[in-house]
């Protein structure tokens, strides 16, 4: 049993604005110093999402994920916060296991 075309590329869609929608607000939150500054961008970003809710013409839509994109890649942090044990955070690969090809070797050399 195959799944309609429209089901799928819908839910395609839903992502993709999901996607974006969190991807904003994650933005935002590198930008805020404090939380009620961050409700209030996140209030607005919400408002303008919800403006397209009910859009039905494909080009209205494809035109406001594209301004939302193009916000994004403006709005980039020039210092964004990073998990200290994510690529490019302060821990990254400090104190990371050694690779297994070493520990075989140095295994082989006390068995022989």
């Amino acid at each position: 049993m195959s799944i309609p075309r429209s089901i799928l590329s819908k839910r395609a869609h839903v992502v993709r604005v999901q996607t974006l929608y969190r991807r904003m607000l994650k933005q935002q939150m590198h930008f805020a110093v404090h939380r009620s500054v961050f409700y209030e961008m996140a209030d607005q970003t919400r408002a303008s999402f919800e403006k397209y809710r009910n859009a039905t013409d494909p080009g209205i839509i494809n035109a406001a994920l594209r301004r939302a994109e193009q916000w994004l890649e403006q709005h980039q942090h020039p210092d964004p916060y990073r998990l200290p044990d994510t690529e490019g955070g302060s821990k990254f690969q400090r104190n990371a296991p050694p690779r297994q090809q070493i520990l075989t070797r140095s295994m082989e050399s006390f068995e022989g």
